[in-house]
């Protein structure tokens, strides 16, 4: 079951007061590439009126969005292209 459109906004929410906690301590930009990876996956969601990938690893779709009745697998490079 994927996450609703509230779950993915309140994720995004928790994950950009962990990226300002994790900055304040002046943590390794390296060290924050997983929190902004996860953002940038879950805010093209959120903007695509899609969902997050039902199963992980499938590089670089990361997430998915209906488009003519069809499901279709998109990445954030994707979206910045277009």
């Amino acid at each position: 079951m994927g996450l609703t459109p509230k779950d993915m906004i309140s994720s995004l929410s928790k994950l950009l007061d962990w990226l300002e906690q994790e900055s304040n301590w002046g943590t390794n930009n390296g060290e924050l590439r997983f929190i902004t990876g996860r953002i940038g996956e879950i805010y093209t969601a959120i903007m695509t009126n899609g969902s997050m990938a039902i199963e992980t690893n499938q590089n670089p779709k990361n997430t998915r969005r209906l488009e003519n009745d069809l499901i279709k697998q998109i990445s954030l490079k994707d979206e910045v292209a277009n």
